[in-house]
């Protein structure tokens, strides 16, 4: 999707749902693009990009992406097929109670519980003589309070089980000269290790680095934990574009 496409699509959520605070989305061309950045600034929302590599920054929308894609693949039997099959998609997910909230999010948001057309069938077939209870009175306040303690207790078990594989022995400042994890889903499994040297510009907020690119290498953010440093001193004569670390290197740091 291009940037002039997505934000035709993101106005239209906007215009629809109303306008949030904020807006959070990974570091992809088309969320960069110049006409999206114009509606963000128009519209008066911050427009926060992720980190590069870490896609547990906006955990929450790469679960959903990755149930959508689970669903897509068991629909569609080859790659064109899967814009005819969102709609589907769409509706189940809207109408399905979700495990951690035990509500569907179309209940959550407008205060209705909806069902699809093979459910609907059912319900006529057993449906009994006399007033109907299909508009029942639903508190969607309580539900909210409910699926949000709910999502907060789901939220604090799941940092516990993660901070268990967490170490933060490793200090990084201003001026290092560092190397980044490479993404492998998006290199052969012979590609090296890591790239760079990058140097440190900026220490952020949430173990965040904002470094500078020598050579051709582009300007980046990224975690901390997709970070080495380069061991030794660093002059001008040793640059490269990419440069492979030894394991060694890599277990020295850990």
């Amino acid at each position: 999707m291009s940037g002039e496409e997505m934000s035709i699509v993101i106005r239209d959520a906007l215009t629809m749902f109303g306008v949030p605070s904020k807006v959070i989305t990974d570091r992809a061309t088309n969320f960069s693009n110049v006409t999206l950045t114009d509606l963000f600034r128009e519209w008066n929302v911050d427009h926060h990009m992720i980190s590069t590599g870490t896609p547990r920054s906006n955990g929450q929308v790469e679960r959903y992406v990755a149930t959508i894609i689970n669903m897509l693949t068991t629909m569609c039997n080859n790659e064109t097929e899967w814009p005819n099959s969102l709609h589907k998609v769409q509706q189940t997910l809207n109408t399905t109670i979700q495990k951690t909230t035990g509500f569907s999010p179309l209940r959550l948001l407008i205060g209705r519980d909806s069902n699809i057309p093979s459910i609907q069938a059912r319900l006529a077939d057993i449906a009994e003589p006399g007033p109907s209870n299909v508009n029942q009175i639903i508190d969607v306040r309580a539900d909210r309070v409910l699926a949000y303690n709910k999502m907060k207790s789901a939220a604090d078990k799941y940092k516990t089980r993660f901070d268990t594989t967490r170490r933060d022995n490793i200090n990084y400042e201003i001026g290092d000269i560092v190397y980044v994890c490479q993404d492998h889903r998006r290199h052969s499994k012979l590609s090296p290790k890591f790239k760079g040297p990058y140097e440190i510009l900026e220490i952020l907020q949430n173990d965040r680095y904002r470094l500078r690119g020598q050579g051709r290498l582009h300007n980046i953010v990224i975690a901390k934990e997709k970070l080495r440093k380069w061991q030794g001193e660093w002059s001008e004569e040793n640059q490269t574009a990419e440069q492979a670390l030894t394991d060694n290197d890599s277990s020295d740091e850990e």
